[in-house]
């Protein structure tokens, strides 16, 4: 049976608690939604160079990825047709298309 006093001691490095503080903090941050995630995350990333985790040389490297640029697009396209009118004119077009709810439909 192995006993409390003979396990090993979980340690962590300064370079873990760093990280750890940063992450929590950063969450804490995304879930108060004072500021916009998007400068969040930024922060933390400089958070990360400043501390000496990640090497100035590759804390944007990830930016790079064809994933983010995708989602990036995605989002810039977005908020263009939302700004444009184009999503109020698809949705009063699909309004005047689509029969009403009736009154005894729980959803309306």
């Amino acid at each position: 049976m192995t006993t409390l006093s003979s396990m090993a001691t979980i340690s962590m490095t300064g370079d873990q608690i760093t990280i750890f503080v940063i992450l929590l903090a950063t969450a804490g941050m995304f879930l108060w939604g004072r500021w916009r995630h998007d400068m969040i995350a930024v922060a933390a990333l400089i958070a990360c160079v400043l501390a000496g985790l990640i090497p100035a040389s590759a804390a944007f490297a990830g930016f790079g990825h064809p994933a983010v640029m995708t989602v990036a697009c995605v989002l810039v396209l977005s908020h263009g047709l939302l700004n444009s009118g184009a999503v109020d004119a698809l949705v009063r077009w699909c309004a005047g298309c689509c029969p009403p709810m009736p009154e005894s439909c729980p959803a309306s």
